[in-house]
């Protein structure tokens, strides 16, 4: 009898010594591992790279002229423009059904301070989530609120 309660507790012991050796990291060795394999921040990337390419298109579309300021004070295109790439329009989306449009406005942006205020918060903000939270956590939060805006 007292032979197995020693065997339990020395059991006991060595679960709990491999729970606390296992459990805390040193924050350098949290940081090296949460930027391997897929903690890699892939959602980010690729909707920076998606949102980019969409600026780039907006402004191509618009003969790369920027609307005057009065009109644009985001330093952007037109509005038709915006419209014809899938700007948001609920009568569009209703009446018409192109319910495309709620995917297209969450890589649309009004002009280039709108782009760029979009992304850092993107880049630091989504990074750290899906770092954390991982990929599928990233994205619904960001097409959830995308969709529902």
């Amino acid at each position: 009898m007292c032979i197995m309660l020693t065997n339990h507790i020395d059991t006991f012991a060595s679960n709990v010594e491999i729970f606390v050796v296992n459990r805390y990291k040193a924050w350098f060795e949290f940081v090296d591992e949460k930027n391997t394999g897929t903690n890699r921040p892939f959602f980010t990337i690729f909707t920076l790279c998606v949102c980019t390419a969409f600026m780039f298109a907006t402004f191509a579309i618009n003969q790369w002229q920027i609307e005057d300021f009065s009109v644009n004070p985001m330093i952007g295109p037109s509005a038709q423009t915006l419209l014809l790439l899938g700007a948001k329009d609920s009568p569009s989306i209703v009446q018409e059904k192109e319910v495309w449009r709620l995917i297209s406005a969450m890589v649309l942006h009004a002009g280039i301070i709108h782009y760029v205020l979009n992304m850092l918060a993107l880049w630091f903000v989504g990074k750290a989530i899906e770092q954390c939270h991982g990929f599928f956590a990233s994205m619904l939060l960001f097409v959830a609120p995308g969709i529902g805006e």
